[in-house]
């Protein structure tokens, strides 16, 4: 959902030094950035970050969510999209592979029309081989989706107890330029973070100190018929 989505979002803008621990009714410790923090952050992202409410009716119909992608286009002037993930998409018909790539067709196809950006999160096959490099025959379902994307990035845990990284990123796929190859990281649970070396690096709501003043609300884009014309 949109909240949850948000909340995760702001605690990576807010980073380790802004955010305080507190305690679940079943004894979980999360950690939450500060009120004060949050307002910054929801002023700095204002006009600049929607996110789509999938709880909505029909949201996860491919036609819905490409009308959406092209009224944001159009009217907020977004060029980066992130779907996460493919196996949420109520794709039509039996065929599943073929309607998969006709999908991601559609994407590449609305990607380069806007010269946008497209991030499709699909996730790999289970019972692979965890320790072995990445390669496209990782993701689960069509080998289309990763034939017709332009770049294929893989994310991974590193599960060995010596490591001191907790995780991978991969570039499996670059057609721009060729090169391949991948980052460890470390991860850190309280801001969900991924970094090299120091998780504290700055977000722009930063402002060398400078407390903004007031508070934005936040846009959530509904998909509703009075909120997208071109449904």
């Amino acid at each position: 959902p949109a909240w949850r989505d948000k909340a995760w979002l702001t605690a990576m803008a807010a980073g380790p030094d802004y955010v305080d621990p507190s305690t679940t009714e079943t004894g979980k410790q999360v950690w939450t950035p500060r009120p004060e923090v949050r307002a910054q952050i929801d002023m700095w992202w204002k006009d600049k970050l929607y996110i789509a409410d999938n709880k909505v009716s029909e949201m996860h119909n491919p036609e819905v969510l490409l009308a959406m992608m092209r009224y944001a286009n159009k009217r907020y002037k977004c060029s980066i999209f992130v779907i996460d993930n493919l196996m949420t998409v109520s794709l039509p018909g039996e065929d599943k592979y073929n309607a998969q790539s006709a999908f991601v067709g559609q994407l590449v196809d609305f990607a380069h029309e806007t010269s946008s950006h497209v991030h499709l999160v699909a996730h790999r096959r289970k019972g692979g081989n965890e320790k072995k490099r990445g390669d496209s025959d990782d993701v689960s379902g069509s080998s289309e989706i990763t034939n017709r994307a332009d770049n294929l990035f893989g994310v991974s845990r590193i599960e060995e107890e010596d490591s001191e990284f907790n995780a991978r990123l991969e570039i499996i796929l670059n057609r721009s330029y060729g090169e391949t190859g991948y980052i460890d990281m470390k991860f850190d649970p309280r801001s969900r973070r991924f970094y090299l070396q120091n998780p504290n690096w700055n977000c722009g709501w930063e402002r060398k100190g400078k407390v903004l003043q007031g508070q934005q609300q936040f846009t959530v884009i509904t998909g509703k018929a009075d909120d997208n014309p071109f449904l």
